[in-house]
């Protein structure tokens, strides 16, 4: 609901704000403050180093006005008014260095200084933990450029980061494979789980800014666009403007229209660039999945011959790694050989389907099963850890 009375729009308001402001500042000339080299407690030191230090209840007041010189509600404007005519009251008695009015006043500056200080550490801080493109250091890129600037992108793998790496450099001594993996558009090796924040953030910009000119782009080919008709018009009145001019005067110029096509072809090139450019960075990123892939089942075989772990221990060494990654419950048996041993149906949908209609139990999917008989009949019977259910047969 708009307000009938607007102070910021009242002349007598105005002036009242304006002499209360005139005579703090006067009032707190006459404070005796010590200066800033007897007492530096009371000073607060500039943001930028170039500018002055400002004496400290002048830029108090300055900025308890500028800060409410938007208000219009009558409650927040009284309440500032009453708080400044008891300042100017606190004020005038301060101007007594024995009166503890002047006591309290230094006492107020020195715990101001205390929590602006602090308010600044705590800006700074948050800005230190924003996120920025500037790369971490220590950290050594997974890919090096070895194309010029005229020639296709191609990448290869980075020979300051061994791929693969040495077992020596992993920590348990199971090997986990990198996967390539994409985000929208943008490929990326999916190192471990969770993600790295720094990926998913560089993932989701790159595919924020292409969806952002991919868009632009297929607005701009169209006849229709606002842009492109207003552009039409905008040629057309020149026309009629340089045909009224004396000849040999008519201006030059592309056009509108021609600026707008020449956007639309930069769109179009930097999107077919940046599309050449992932498809260069997921085959490098391929060899290394490659590369690691075959130095694993390497491993797994070397860890057999050598009599370290059987065949079936190396399986459900990764198998059980797979399921880590996946979650401890959830998923854990949704792959298709597994549904298909199980007798239940690959898609998971249609398994809470057929929960729903009874035909199978809530849990089948999850249970481990070791040991199978047949038993005579349409129905099949499974036998785990001496608990035997029933599964119907579809």
């Amino acid at each position: 609901m708009p307000l009938f009375f607007q102070p910021a729009r009242s002349s007598r308001h105005r002036i009242a704000c304006l002499a209360l402001y005139k005579v703090l500042l006067r009032t707190v000339s006459l404070v005796p403050l010590p200066s800033q080299a007897d007492d530096p407690s009371l000073y607060i030191p500039p943001v930028k180093p170039t500018k002055p230090t400002q004496p400290p209840l002048q830029a108090i007041i300055r900025n308890a006005f500028r800060r409410n010189s938007h208000d219009v509600s009558p409650r927040l404007i009284t309440s500032a008014l009453k708080n400044g005519y008891k300042s100017l009251s606190l004020l005038s008695a301060a101007a007594d260095p024995t009166s503890k009015e002047y006591s309290q006043i230094l006492e107020f500056l020195r715990e101001n200084k205390k929590r602006v200080v602090s308010l600044r550490e705590r800006k700074e801080h948050l800005l230190d933990l924003l996120p920025n493109n500037k790369p971490i250091p220590g950290t050594v890129p997974v890919l090096v450029k070895v194309s010029k600037e005229d020639e296709p992108p191609r990448y290869i793998p980075n020979p300051a980061r061994p791929s693969p790496r040495p077992i020596e450099q992993i920590p348990n001594g199971i090997r986990k494979p990198p996967r390539l993996d994409a985000a929208g558009t943008v490929p990326f090796l999916r190192m471990q789980k969770p993600q790295s924040r720094v990926i998913e953030r560089i993932v989701r910009l790159k595919n924020k800014k292409r969806a952002e000119n991919t868009i632009s782009l297929t607005e701009l080919h169209r006849e229709d666009d606002e842009r492109r008709i207003m552009a039409e018009w905008e040629d057309e009145w020149d026309g009629h403007l340089r045909a009224l001019l004396p000849r040999g005067r008519a201006g030059g110029g592309g056009g509108y229209v021609n600026e707008l096509d020449q956007v639309v072809r930069y769109l179009g090139e930097e999107l077919n660039k940046e599309r050449e450019d992932m498809i260069a960075r997921a085959e490098a990123m391929l060899e290394i999945e490659k590369a690691e892939e075959e130095q694993m089942i390497k491993e797994d075989k070397e860890r057999v011959e050598k009599g370290e772990m059987t065949e079936r221990e190396v399986y459900e060494m990764r198998r059980s790694w797979r399921r880590r990654k996946k979650g401890q419950e959830a998923g854990r048996f949704y792959h298709e050989e597994e549904r298909k041993r199980r007798g239940l149906p690959v898609s998971k949908r249609r398994y809470l389907e057929g929960v729903k209609r009874g035909r199978f139990r809530e849990g089948d999917d999850r249970r481990e099963v070791d040991d199978r008989r047949e038993v005579e009949g349409d129905d099949r019977r499974e036998v785990e850890g001496g608990v035997e259910f029933e599964n119907r047969k579809r």
